[in-house]
């Protein structure tokens, strides 16, 4: 050791701790050469006492009589003498002592307070020889520490871990051995060479063997990893066996720490990659696929272990619809399918791989599935309605759900089709089987009804507004309001109400705005040319000799003509995809002065109208409502629209499956006076009537001059399936003339904070919390419905003593709807690791979001395990 070190030491001894009399024995009298060359300036007031230069009895006179208050260093070649010889025994009580060999200044440097502990330093001598390991060993140290605990912090040091137990450095040797993506099972870990150079890997081992009972005369990360995932595999699956793997299952105090350590390793958002990495390996190795296959759904439904047990999970729960598909347990297949989709394959760090997402999505297929299934069921007896009043009203309360969750079905389905899956090919067949013959059919033929009783030659309805009267009854008593009034109309070209609805509720969720939904009686036929005339102010509207739409006598086909006609009304018209990609002031100062702003969009249109893009109908709609939110957002927060209208020209028909030839209306004869001829209507003058059409006039259903007429196939049937034939519209299905009109207003004031859309609340049913066995249920409440203003939460929860976690982590939704309370209860699981408890000691139960990491409840548990599991 250097002179510069032992200085340090004395100063440390002196000048920081205060100490007065300091002992030192130099047992092969290294330093004697130092202590005659004299003290440090910084010692100046230290004086040296050698005992053997004044004897015992000198030295014990001089540091107690004659000088009490001054610093002494008692110095001593060789050896303390025994206590029957030593007459400095009694000063040596209240003084302190300095040893200069390197073991006992790293006591001092780590600042351990047990002497015996030098033994053991120099043993690990290889580990403490480094100052920046002595420097991150500090960090994990207390002074009492124990031989054992040293270790373990000195491993922690080796493996990078962030805090100082066996959990932390298993995560960290696993995650540094990862390469690219790829662990690799055949190769040790650098860190264990590490350990073994440093005298540091047998404690290792002897920390494995104490946490999971894992012993083996030459054990291995790659053989504790097989028993730590086999483990908690088994675990999972409850009574079910594993075919083949049983050796490699630990005991159950074993297996307890195994479940609680893979949970977390899962759960952190730091190391999880490394976890799948693992996973993937072990699950190579040891063929884990084929041992899940004979499993059941609900021998399967908890397995996180292995990515292998997703697919299955996934394809067990679309046999468990196919099969009950007359009477689905709705509740069940969505509670199962939300609880795989917050979990860790699909909803940790690497979620968003194609295999993934399609599998995230597959199971939201799945559920749109089942609850088409139970809406078919519970309108088994066919649709019977008495007047069109009240069909249309079926429609915008309930029965618009069909399309919406045929269309949520194949959306929600194309990711698998595009991994060239077949796994919901039977459950799509089914699918359709139930929208054709369960909805559309029983549909057209009840509204076919309703027309030929009449309501064809009156197309009006009391509570519902015709389409060609929006600007009166909307705009133009806005504007009389107040002079300051402006309005902001979006018109999206075959936005159909269906997914009107799934817009609505995206935009009350947001704050300071407020949205309603409500239709109007589209034009017939339901094409763009005629929607889209019917929605501007016009004085009249009727057919050119051509079958032309003119407004007030001018064609209004594109921006431009519809901008004309209205700047007579202190109006203009842009495209949408123009003024999204507009700067806040280019955007305010387009529209400044104007009092109407028409906006067009066209998303669904434009791909579902076009042969070569049909089938990507229903991606069209889901990217549609996120720019129509998006547009909203544009309008009340960089124009500062106070009032936003969101309508269409018209809906649309679309299937999955081609039409057939029955679905083909063959005409007897070709009308004579038609102007316009398209798969769905046929425009003209002098029509006749015909059997396999509806015939009407467009002054009754568009309210236009003239004498134009039109036929329209019965029910979803084509005149001809020339080019797409899947996408159409132009009839007279209530999807194709239930226009929507969103309006969403900015509210401000005191409704502006009511308008906050927060996560429901939860909280934990009981009292007391005392856990006495190795895993405890918590039944936990959400307070209200998620509605408008009240999302769902996913929340982690888990048992920690201070800040470490001393169970499993466990996720849990809340996103119920219902009024029940019974039905928005749920419970979660937790593993306590093995080993033991104190039962006076505070625990804590604390459930965070899964989204933000925030806590949102804690509450004390008392754990209390009289007979714990030990090996």
């Amino acid at each position: 050791m250097k002179a510069t070190q032992v200085d340090q030491a004395l100063h440390q001894k002196f000048m920081v701790d205060g100490d007065r009399i300091v002992f030192w024995h130099d047992p092969n009298t290294e330093f004697a050469e130092y202590v005659a060359g004299g003290l440090t300036e910084g010692l100046s007031e230290v004086k040296v006492l050698q005992v053997a230069d004044v004897g015992g009895l000198s030295a014990k006179l001089t540091l107690e009589r004659e000088d009490t208050s001054g610093k002494y260093l008692v110095y001593s070649k060789g050896e303390q003498p025994a206590a029957e010889e030593d007459w400095l025994l009694d000063v040596r009580l209240y003084s302190s002592e300095f040893h200069a060999d390197v073991a006992s200044l790293w006591l001092q440097e780590l600042e351990l307070s047990s002497l015996y502990l030098r033994e053991h330093l120099k043993a690990r001598a290889a580990f403490l020889g480094s100052q920046d390991r002595r420097r991150k060993l500090m960090r994990h140290l207390e002074s009492d520490d124990t031989e054992s605990l040293i270790d373990l912090k000195m491993i922690a040091v080796i493996a990078g871990a962030d805090v100082p137990n066996l959990f932390a450095v298993l995560r960290s040797l696993c995650h540094g051995h990862v390469v690219d993506g790829h662990f690799d099972l055949d190769a040790a870990p650098q860190a264990l060479v590490t350990l073994e150079k440093m005298g540091l890997l047998e404690p290792f081992w002897q920390l494995v063997r104490t946490e999971f009972g894992y012993a083996n005369e030459a054990p291995s990360l790659a053989a504790l990893l097989r028993h730590l995932y086999v483990s908690e595999l088994s675990h999972e699956i409850g009574d079910a066996k594993l075919r083949g793997l049983a050796q490699f299952e630990l005991s159950p105090a074993g297996r307890q720490n195994a479940v609680v350590f893979l949970a977390q390793w899962r759960d952190s958002s730091a190391k999880a990659t490394s976890y799948d990495a693992t996973a993937e390996a072990i699950a190579k190795e040891l063929s884990i696929g084929e041992s899940l296959p004979d499993l059941s759904l609900e021998a399967l439904a908890q397995v996180f272990t292995f990515w292998e047990a997703e697919p299955r999970v996934l394809s067990r729960l679309k046999d468990r619809v196919l099969e009950t598909a007359e009477t689905p347990n709705v509740e069940a297949v969505a509670g199962l399918a939300t609880e795989r989709r917050t979990g860790h394959w699909l909803a940790g760090p690497d979620s968003e791989r194609p295999e993934r997402r399609a599998v995230a999505d597959a199971y939201a297929a799945v559920v749109a599935a089942a609850e088409l299934f139970a809406l078919r069921t519970s309108h088994q007896h066919g649709l019977n309605f008495d007047s069109p009043e009240e069909l249309l009203a079926a429609y915008q309360s309930e029965l618009y759900q069909f399309d919406q969750l045929y269309r949520r079905f194949h959306a929600n389905a194309k990711a698998a089709e595009a991994q060239s899956w077949d796994l919901l090919k039977t459950l799509a067949e089914e699918v359709e089987g139930a929208y054709d013959q369960g909805f559309m059919r029983p549909l057209g033929l009840a509204w076919g009804d309703l027309l030929d009783a009449g309501f064809l030659d009156r197309w009006e309805l009391s509570g519902l507004n015709s389409q060609q009267t929006f600007y009166e009854k909307h705009v133009a008593r806005h504007l009389k309001a107040s002079e300051r009034n402006r309005a902001y109309v979006i018109i999206s070209d075959a936005f159909r109400y269906e997914a009107a609805q799934e817009l609505a509720e995206a935009l009350s969720s947001k704050y300071r705005i407020q949205a309603e939904l409500g239709a109007m009686l589209g034009v017939l036929p339901s094409y763009t040319a005629l929607g889209m005339a019917s929605l501007l102010p016009h004085e009249r509207l009727e057919y050119s000799d051509k079958g032309d739409v003119l407004v007030d006598g001018k064609p209004i086909a594109g921006t431009e003509a519809r901008g004309k006609q209205l700047a007579k009304f202190q109006g203009m018209a842009v495209q949408a995809k123009d003024l999204r990609g507009m700067k806040q002031d280019d955007a305010r100062e387009l529209t400044e002065g104007k009092r109407v702003v028409y906006i067009y969009h066209n998303v669904i249109d434009a791909r579902g109208d076009t042969a070569s893009t049909e089938s990507e109908t229903f991606s069209a709609v889901g990217e549609c409502i996120t720019e129509l939110l998006d547009l909203v957002n544009f309008c009340t927060n960089k124009l500062n629209a106070g009032t936003v209208w969101i309508t269409a020209d018209h809906g649309f028909l679309f299937q999955e499956k081609a039409p057939v030839a029955t679905q083909k209306s063959e005409l007897s004869c070709k009308p004579e006076g038609a102007l316009k001829s398209k798969k769905r209507y046929i425009i003209g003058r002098k029509l006749d009537d015909a059997p396999e059409v509806h015939h009407g006039a467009c002054k009754v259903t568009a309210g236009t001059a003239g004498d134009a007429e039109f036929w329209v196939p019965r029910g979803s049937n084509r005149f001809h399936f020339t080019g797409g034939a899947r996408f159409v519209h132009g009839g007279a299905m209530p999807q194709e003339v239930v226009v929507p009109l969103i309006v969403a207003k900015m509210v401000r004031g005191k409704r502006q904070e009511a308008s906050r859309a927060e996560k429901v609340s939860v909280t934990v049913l009981g009292n007391k919390h005392k856990i006495t066995t190795s895993k405890h249920r918590f039944f936990i409440l959400q307070t209200e419905p998620v509605g408008d203003r009240r999302k769902p939460i996913t929340l982690r929860a888990a048992i920690y003593d201070g800040d470490q976690m001393v169970t499993s982590v466990e996720t849990v939704t809340f996103d119920s709807e219902s009024d029940s309370l019974e039905e928005r209860k749920k419970d979660v699981r937790l593993h306590l690791t093995a080993g033991e408890f104190d039962k006076s000691k505070p625990y804590e139960l604390i459930l965070r979001d899964a989204d933000t990491d925030i806590k949102v409840l804690s509450l004390p548990v008392v754990i209390d395990r009289t007979l714990t599991d030990d090996f």
